[in-house]
C-alpha cells in the first residue's frame, strides 16, 4: 500500500495535521508525534523513561557491568516510571539485590538512574 498525504489527529488534543501514511491509525500515531501539545510531550517522555529501563535493567544491563532484572521488576519499574511522568508522585528509588534504581523529574524530562551498590568491610 502506498503512502498518501492524509489527516492525521493527535489522539491528546484533537489537532488536525497533513502527514504521509497508509493507513488512518498511522496518520494518527505521526500526528501525534508532530504535536506539541502537553499530552503527546508526556507521551513521549513516557515512551522513553520506558526505553531507558529497558536499556538499563533489561539487556543492555550487562552493557553497563549490571545484572539484568527479572521481567516482572522491569514492569514494575515502568510502571513506576508512568507514575513520575504524569505527575503523580515527584521520584521513585528502588533498591534491588546488586543495584538502586532511581526515577524522578528533571527540568528536561524524567531521569532514570541505575547505581551499583558496592561495599567492602573488613575487620580484624
Amino acid at each position: 500500500m502506498a503512502k498518501e498525504t492524509m489527516e492525521g489527529y493527535c489522539p491528546y488534543c484533537g489537532q488536525m495535521q497533513m502527514v504521509e501514511a497508509t493507513t488512518e491509525k498511522e496518520a494518527n500515531s505521526k500526528a501525534a508525534e508532530n504535536c506539541n501539545c502537553d499530552g503527546s510531550k508526556k507521551a513521549r517522555s513516557a515512551r522513553q523513561c520506558a526505553d531507558n529501563i529497558e536499556e538499563i535493567c533489561g539487556a543492555g544491563a550487562n552493557n553497563f557491568n549490571m545484572e539484568v532484572c527479572d521481567a516482572e521488576v522491569i514492569e514494575a519499574l515502568k510502571a513506576l516510571g508512568n507514575l513520575v511522568v504524569f505527575d503523580d508522585i515527584e521520584s521513585a528509588v528502588i533498591r534491588l539485590a546488586d543495584s538502586t534504581v532511581a526515577i524522578k523529574q528533571t527540568k528536561d524530562g524524567v531521569a532514570v538512574a541505575r547505581k551499583k551498590a558496592l561495599s567492602v568491610k573488613l575487620e580484624a
